[in-house]
């Protein structure tokens, strides 16, 4: 009987010890769920409640910001840049990209300014190379690639793509300091683009 008893608590303290453990995974799995609904007071209530804002999802390592900017959420990705502790530049495991590569390829410019203003690496390179300012030179997203330039984003890798160019040149015609469209950046001058 004894044994029994004995037997009895040791299952119990540690099903009471795993509790936390299980109810933050639950937590854990909901955070990547509201953000891809755009739910935002549900987002509200996760960040309160202390939930990992930077945790990256089993597959593919997006984060809930992440998964906000490929869904569209513009509010949800406001709601997630006030958390306390976000981090910008994390890299997803698939293919390296960060969430302001991911705004700027899927055209999303509000999204790219509001990520710029919280102070996200312009200069982050996913695996293949590509900065968010490539990735938007491949989309055709003139106003992210105006954006990111104003940003202090190194154009001179993407300078031969025609949509580069012409962003440059509406730059310059519209007054836009000379310093910020030549920049010493690697201890080289970028070109002038006539």
């Amino acid at each position: 009987m004894m044994k029994k008893n004995l037997l009895f608590s040791i299952i119990c303290s540690l099903l009471i010890l795993m509790q936390p453990v299980m109810a933050q995974e639950i937590v854990s799995q909901d955070i990547f769920k509201y953000a891809r609904e755009g739910n935002v007071a549900e987002i509200r209530r996760l960040i309160a409640a202390n939930v990992d804002v930077n945790q990256q999802e089993g597959r593919d390592g997006n984060t809930a910001l992440m998964f906000a900017i490929k869904h569209g959420r513009t509010a949800v990705v406001r709601e997630l840049l006030n958390a306390p502790g976000i981090d910008l530049n994390i890299r997803n495991y698939e293919n390296q990209t960060t969430a302001l590569i991911d705004a700027a390829f899927g055209g999303h410019a509000e999204v790219v300014w509001m990520l710029v203003k919280a102070g996200a690496d312009v200069h982050k390179q996913d695996g293949n190379g590509f900065t968010a300012l490539g990735w938007a030179a491949v989309g055709r997203h003139d106003e992210i690639i105006k954006e990111l330039v104003k940003a202090g984003a190194d154009y001179e890798p993407y300078i031969t793509i025609p949509i580069v160019q012409q962003v440059l040149r509406e730059l310059r015609q519209l007054g836009t300091p000379q310093r910020l469209l030549e920049r010493e950046i690697g201890g080289r001058k970028r070109r002038r683009l006539k």
